[in-house]
C-alpha cells in the first residue's frame, strides 16, 4: 500500500508493532511524483498535459502535381529546388502582420523554386489547411516579384457544388495579387454562395499568409537551408 503523505513519529503501544524498542514510522509527506526527477511508475498512464518532451509539427504537405502546375504557371521550367526557411526569429513581426499567432507551418516555410536552366521563374508553396469538410491542400505560385501567378486546390473533401463555386473565376481572381492588396471576399475578391464562404475564406487566408511570409523571408535573420527531402527535382 502506498501512502500519499509523510509524517514521522514514534510507535506507540497498541499499534500492532513490536514495542521493545523505538520504531520509527515514516509516511510519505509529498505527493508522489512531485519531486524533481520522479519517474512515472505506470507505463499505461497517458503523459501529462503540457509535456514538452515531444513537440511535433504537422506533416509536410507534398506538391502532388508539379509537372502540370509548372506547365501552366511557369512554361519552360525543367527543374525545381526546395528550400526550408526558418522564420521563428521573426515571431512578433509575423503575429502583427498575420493578425494571429504564427503556426508551426508559418515558422518553417517550405518553398519550391522553379527554374529553366539557371534562371529562377518563381516559387511554389503548398499548404494544408482546414476546410469546411476537412483538410484542403492549396498550391500557390508566385513570380520573382512576389505576385501570384496561380492558386489551385490539389486535394479537398468539399462537396462538388462548393468546389465548383470556388474553382475557375474565383481562384483566377488571385492572379497578379501581391502583399498589401485587399484579399477579402467581396473586397478584392468576388463573392461566393453562402455555403462556399468557409472554404473560400480558408483559401484567401492561406494565400494572404503565403504573400506575407514571402515578404518576411528576405529578412537577414531568416535561416535558410536546402530541403532535398521535399524537393521535386527534374520535371
Amino acid at each position: 500500500m502506498v501512502f500519499p503523505w509523510i509524517t514521522v513519529g514514534m510507535c506507540q503501544p497498541g499499534w500492532g508493532l513490536p514495542t521493545t524498542g523505538p520504531w520509527m514510522v515514516v509516511l510519505l509527506l509529498l505527493p508522489l511524483g512531485s519531486a524533481p526527477g520522479c519517474r512515472r511508475l505506470d507505463p499505461d498512464l497517458p503523459p501529462p498535459v503540457g509535456d514538452s518532451s515531444r513537440i511535433e509539427g504537422a506533416p509536410l504537405c507534398p506538391w502532388r502535381h508539379p509537372v502540370a502546375d509548372c506547365a501552366t504557371w511557369f512554361p519552360g521550367a525543367d527543374r525545381t529546388e526546395a528550400e526550408l526557411q526558418m522564420l521563428s526569429a521573426l515571431r512578433s513581426g509575423m503575429a502583427e502582420r498575420l493578425g494571429r499567432p504564427p503556426s508551426a507551418e508559418d515558422n518553417a516555410r517550405h518553398v519550391h523554386y522553379v527554374f529553366p536552366g539557371a534562371r529562377c521563374l518563381g516559387e511554389v508553396v503548398v499548404q494544408r489547411v482546414r476546410g469546411n469538410s476537412g483538410a484542403l491542400e492549396v498550391v500557390v505560385g508566385l513570380d520573382p516579384d512576389g505576385r501570384v501567378v496561380g492558386v489551385r486546390i490539389q486535394r479537398c473533401r468539399e462537396p462538388a457544388p462548393i468546389v465548383s463555386a470556388i474553382e475557375g473565376d474565383w481562384l483566377a481572381s488571385f492572379r497578379g495579387r501581391r502583399t498589401g492588396d485587399p484579399l477579402r471576399i467581396g473586397v478584392g475578391l468576388p463573392s461566393v454562395p453562402p455555403e462556399a464562404i468557409p472554404t473560400a475564406d480558408a483559401i484567401q487566408s492561406t494565400v494572404r499568409a503565403v504573400l506575407i511570409l514571402r515578404d518576411l523571408s528576405s529578412h537577414p535573420r531568416v535561416l535558410r537551408r536546402p530541403d532535398p527531402e521535399s524537393s521535386v527535382g527534374r520535371l
